[in-house]
């Protein structure tokens, strides 16, 4: 799933980046070991293009998943005599054992996969589970007994999209490997009104005789609090044997955003349409019917639905036969899927529709991949359509792997909480994530489009066909996406340099996150609803993918994707764990020692939090090396006396490459232990380490090696590439906000940038610039903050001289897209920052789009709509909320710049205006709640305040709209605490936190690490940078 809900993370002005800490949808580690024989009973699949048939049902994998489970019942049996010899001697030295509870099923939440990391001295803390059923309720883990496993799914559901309600059944047939009188499935929300249990298969509409019924001891059991309902049953269910579960139930369809829910919207002529969809990632669809709703409780499907004459149904798969079903109803039978896990199943029914289809030649013949819209949006899907079409074909090419289902679709929803999600044949987007028109869209909207269509279609392997066994492993799905979105994309566009965005943008927001203490392993332990949802974060996406960035730069593209492929084709239809990743990978490396390497490396890397700074000096020819952990560091008041020094014992593996100028071609050196030194063949002017960028850690240089690189970049910077460029401003401000060197430094560095024409390197001083804004803008030193605008405007004026506004529409045909990206970089930053020209002119073009209905620049209108607000009248805001309200012919992306837009007028009135707004759902759609917040805390102290005030006072009314996990209640709180900047902000956010039980939450506790270490930075680097200023730029200059 794509967790980033706007296109921000493709957009060229910094301060956008913000959002995308927040799905593109947190605490140990926890891989798996195989042993050699659990790795050969895996089942894996006899390939035709590379080893998947076209379906594979449940059915053939019945027999291998039952050996498996009595091999492991008569393996625990044995072990229990073990047991029972050494308990009382494990017991005395002070440990314990969870044993097998009532029904024999071990405590998954405990004994799962995870081996600590031999290098972690300083052990993740692990997070309990405050939520737990009833003494009296039959079950007490959090995970699902797995001695019974669903094999087939037949669905049926007739839903009343005006009453908003739905009825439906389901069967259930299931597999048992112990014997057992207990069955526990997971249902949240649903009204259950019958629940029998049968012996046998059996499907819906069977007539089945009264002796297959099973009886139960009691009425069904109900645990909310975990979303379990407990079957007691007078007989014990065998091994060997197969039942079926049915189960009628009732629903309800709201604007909820997951589960089974409703969307509505209006035409371009005012018909007010509804239409029904689902997001079931990660634990909801057991909102839509009762189900075993575990990622490795894989199954086939068969959905049945009832709709109107004048609705449409999809699915996963094509439909097989659609019947009357009386009252102008049809009844629609889809064919039975694939087996796959309940969070990629997916049903929508939808009223008028289209579709757009390309017949793509893909490795098993013609396969159908169409996108579908609301009818009047129908053409700004052809973009969509057209890079699904190609990055399938690059993805098969690259993986060596078919896509396996008969068709792909890909559709809009108007509600949609996160960016998309990759329900496998039916993938849901945001219509600003898959909606793309040349006439009213950026070029940085295009880039939205296609990164998000090529992640979710990553997912089609990575996560469909492959699934994590749990989703402590989350990363497999999600990192591999985040890394693979990029690479299909630059296959396709290579002249949009998007792997140079990869590793500024994708590194820059992972360690982001990960330079804090409330950071967490990319492969951890999660035993709670809320640690699950959690874990959808830029640790486990972005984090995930620049790990497998540098796997690949350590092992070569042609090794890793082959280990790849076998990864693919051994657990196709099954799942797979951390380990199985690297067993799959390390039988591709070149030596021995490079096996042992990447062994270590993947170990070190996914178990441990954070990640190492290198601090580096050169003495003649030879180079020393130490490696820490990059943390920052709280004001004394904040710092837990208790926490353990994660700093000096964390230990990483770290495969790293470098390059001087006697060199240009990059080495590679495998650190191994915490010091290290090499030597080099020649006496370098200068030296680069972690060359191309292509590592995830950080390069602390020396004061000597840091004067030689600025010196160079001073003299010829085009003696290093754009892309070590940026990589050398990234890592000197890291240095520098970690306190490893001083900022004026950085700062001295940055005055090159007035000869920088990169948008690499550029892009990597916005970022810079942007830390700065975020906190000089709260403070109220009114000469230093001109001075740093001062400062910002002169390491790109010579950009926006060189390309100025465009004037007419074939200028901007004439750059290339870098170019482009370039120019809207500059000139926002201008405007940002009052230059009198560009202010002028924005104000020049918003006047005609007002007066005149004059069409705008499209690379260019958000700045002239925020320009026009920020320093407009307030009939200019009116006329632009009326716009926004009222013009139905706009489409999502221009809506959305409107708003962003709107949100740069920050009076009180207004401000307290656009939050309720926000809450309402009515004018402004909930989904987009959390980005009026953003905005308006980014826009200044008095929007952050007023953001701050609202969220407070109306707690109980969001949280009864959001989930306090959702994705919205995140980036609000993060988006308002890293606003804080005094102490008595912090109290309070401390307060609030207490008062409503968040202070085990850990992205609460994230927001308020970062919240404290603003304090910190004020304290301690803020007078620094003043120095510097006042040193280098006259009060007369501003």
């Amino acid at each position: 799933m794509n967790w980033s809900a706007n296109q921000e993370a493709c957009d060229s002005d910094n301060e956008m980046f913000q959002m995308s800490s927040s799905r593109m949808r947190d605490d140990g580690s926890h891989v798996r070991l195989l042993s050699v024989s659990e790795d050969e009973e895996q089942a894996s699949v006899s390939p035709q293009d590379a080893g998947l048939p076209h379906l594979n049902f449940r059915q053939s994998q019945h027999s291998s998943t039952k050996f498996k489970e009595e091999k492991k019942s008569r393996a625990a049996a044995l072990s229990i005599l073990v047991v029972g010899v050494i308990l009382i001697i494990i017991i005395n030295i002070g440990l314990g054992i969870k044993l097998k509870n009532m029904h024999g099923y071990p405590d998954k939440s405990v004994s799962s996969s995870v081996q600590p990391s031999s290098t972690l001295k300083c052990p993740v803390k692990k997070e309990s589970n405050s939520l737990r059923c009833n003494s009296s309720f039959p079950w007490q883990m959090y995970r699902l007994p797995s001695y019974i496993h669903p094999e087939f799914y037949s669905i049926f559901l007739h839903p009343n999209l005006t009453l908003g309600n739905y009825s439906g059944e389901v069967d259930i047939v299931v597999s048992v490997s112990q014997a057992t009188d207990l069955i526990v499935i997971h249902s949240k929300e649903l009204n259950i009104s019958a629940l029998k249990v049968y012996s046998g298969w059996h499907k819906r509409g069977d007539k089945i005789p009264a002796e297959y019924e099973v009886p139960q001891q009691r009425e069904y059991q109900v645990c909310t609090e975990l979303d379990f309902v407990a079957i007691q049953l007078s007989d014990r269910l065998q091994t060997q044997k197969q039942y079926t579960i049915h189960i009628e139930f009732i629903g309800s369809l709201t604007m909820s955003l997951n589960g089974f829910y409703l969307s509505k919207y209006k035409t371009k002529t005012g018909v007010n349409k509804t239409l029904a969809t689902t997001q079931f990632e990660a634990l909801s669809a057991r909102k839509a019917f009762p189900c075993f709703d575990e990622p490795a409780m894989k199954a086939n499907f068969s959905v049945n639905i009832v709709r109107d004459n004048t609705n449409s149904a999809l699915s996963n798969m094509p439909v097989e036969i659609t019947s009357d079903f009386g009252d102008d109803l049809k009844l629609v039978k889809f064919q039975t899927s694939v087996a796959m896990s309940t969070y990629l199943l997916a049903f929508i029914i939808v009223p008028d529709f289209d579709n757009i289809t390309n017949e793509v030649q893909l490795r098993r013949g013609s396969t159908p991949v169409s996108v579908y819209s609301p009818k009047d949006k129908i053409k700004s899907a052809q973009f969509a359509l057209e890079v699904a079409s190609k990055v399938l074909i690059q993805y098969e090419k690259t993986f060596k792997i078919s896509y396996p289902l008969p068709k792909l679709d890909l559709i809009a929803i108007p509600d949609f909480a996160a960016g998309a999600m990759e329900n496998w044949g039916l993938v849901t987007y945001r219509e600003t994530a898959i909606l793309w028109d040349e006439k009213t869209s950026s070029i940085s909207d295009k880039e939205w489009v296609a990164i998000v269509v090529a992640h979710e279609l990553a997912h089609q392997w990575f996560g469909n066909l492959v699934t994590m066994e749990w989703w402590n492993d989350l990363w497999l799905n999600e990192g591999f996406a985040s890394y693979v979105e990029f690479f299909g994309v630059n296959h396709i566009y290579p002249e949009w340099n998007l792997m140079e965005t990869f590793h500024s943008l994708t590194t820059a927001d992972a360690m982001t996150v990960d330079e804090n203490e409330n950071t967490h392993p990319i492969s951890v332990p999660v035993n709670s609803a809320i640690q699950i949802e959690e874990l959808f974060d830029d640790i486990t996406y972005k984090k995930g993918a620049c790990l497998i960035s540098m796997m690949i730069s350590y092992l070569g593209e042609d090794n890793f994707y082959a280990g790849i492929t076998d990864y693919l084709s051994k657990f196709a239809y099954s799942n797979a764990n951390n380990k199985d990743l690297t067993n799959a990978v390390v039988q591709h490396t070149s030596t021995a020692n490079q096996r042992k390497n990447v062994l270590r490396m993947l170990e070190s890397w996914t178990v441990e939090p954070g990640f190492p700074v290198l601090n580096v000096s050169l003495d003649g020819k030879t180079v020393i090396i130490s490696q820490m952990r990059y943390m920052l560091e709280l004001p004394a008041s904040y710092t837990n006396a208790n926490k353990c020094n994660n700093k000096s014992e964390s230990l990483w593996q770290i495969p790293l490459s470098y390059m001087t100028d006697k060199s240009k071609d990059s080495a590679w050196e495998f650190i191994e232990n915490r010091t290290y030194t090499f030597t080099l063949q020649d006496y370098p002017k200068w030296m680069i380490l972690n060359a191309n960028r292509r590592g995830y850690y950080l390069i602390n240089y020396s004061i000597k090696m840091l004067e030689s690189l600025i010196l160079q970049l001073k003299t010829d910077h085009t003696a290093i590439s754009a892309l070590d460029r940026s990589g050398i401003l990234f890592n000197v401000a890291k240095s520098a906000k970690a306190g490893l060197i001083g900022y004026d430094r950085l700062l001295d560095l940055m005055t090159y940038l007035e000869k920088e024409e990169e948008y690499g390197p550029l892009y990597s001083a916005l970022l810079i610039l942007s830390d700065f804004k975020k906190i000089l803008k709260m403070q109220f030193h009114t000469n230093h903050h001109k001075k740093m605008k001062h400062f910002s405007k002169n390491l790109l004026s010579h950009i926006y001289s060189k390309y100025g506004w465009p004037t007419v529409a074939s200028t901007q045909s004439t750059l290339t897209h870098p170019e482009i990206k370039l120019r809207r970089s500059a000139i926002k930053l201008m405007c940002a920052y009052d230059n009198e020209n560009c202010t002028n002119q924005a104000l020049i073009h918003f006047r005609k789009w007002m007066d005149n209905n004059t069409q705008l620049e499209v690379d260019y209108k958000d700045i002239v709509y925020s320009t026009g607000i920020r320093l407009g009248l307030p009939e200019d805001w009116k006329y632009m909320w009326n716009k926004y309200t009222k013009d139905l012919t706009l489409d999502a992306s221009e809506k959305n710049k409107l708003l962003k837009a709107l949100c740069h007028r920050t009076d009180e009135k207004t401000v307290e205006f656009l939050l309720d707004e926000a809450i309402k759902g009515e004018n402004i759609r909930h989904q987009d709640a959390d980005t009026v917040v953003h905005y308006l805390t980014y826009s200044g102290r008095v929007g952050s305040m007023m953001a701050w005030k609202f969220v407070r006072s109306k707690w109980e009314e969001i949280t009864s709209i959001f989930l306090i996990s959702s994705f919205t209640v995140q980036r609000m709180a993060e988006n308002i605490f890293q606003t804080f900047t005094d102490e008595s902000e912090i109290a309070g956010a401390e307060k609030f936190m207490e008062m409503h039980n968040l202070t085990g939450i850990r992205y609460f506790k994230r927001a308020l690490e970062k919240a404290k270490f603003n304090v910190h930075w004020i304290e301690t680097y803020q007078p620094q940078v003043f120095e510097w200023l006042d040193k280098n730029i006259a009060d007369s200059e501003i």
